[in-house]
C-alpha cells in the first residue's frame, strides 16, 4: 500500500517487515510504477501489443507524470498518522505510534 501524505508532501509505503508506513521518495515510486508496468506486460497474452507498456510508458518523463498524478490519487487524510485509528510510521530507525506526540513534533525531533 502506498499513500501520499499532504502535510509532509511525501509518499509512504506500508512495510510488513516493520508493520508500519515508511517514507518513500518520488524516485522509488517511479521505480515501483516501472516495475508494475513490466509485470502488467508479462501478464498479457501474446496477442496483445505490450510495447507501449515496456517502452513508451516507462520513459522518465512519463514516469514523472505518473508520480505527479499519484500525489492526487493516493492522497491521504491529514490525520492518517494521528488519533486512535492512526497508522504507525517507521522513520530513521524509529517506530512512531499514532498515540505518541504530534507527528510534526516527532518529525522535527528526528530531523534536527
Amino acid at each position: 500500500m502506498v499513500i501520499f501524505y499532504p502535510p509532509e508532501k511525501r509518499f509512504y509505503f506500508y512495510d510488513p517487515r516493520v508493520l508500519a508506513f515508511c517514507p518513500a521518495t518520488d524516485e522509488k515510486i517511479q521505480l515501483l510504477a516501472s516495475n508494475l508496468l513490466v509485470k502488467a506486460a508479462e501478464a498479457c497474452s501474446h496477442k496483445v501489443d505490450t510495447r507501449p507498456l515496456v517502452d513508451e510508458f516507462r520513459k522518465p518523463a512519463i514516469l514523472r507524470q505518473i508520480v505527479k498524478l499519484a500525489k492526487t490519487i493516493l492522497q491521504s487524510e491529514n490525520t492518517f498518522f494521528e488519533g486512535e485509528h492512526g497508522k504507525a510510521r517507521y522513520i530513521d530507525g524509529k517506530l512512531g505510534q499514532p498515540s505518541d506526540q504530534s507527528t510534526c513534533i516527532l518529525f522535527v525531533k528526528n530531523v534536527i
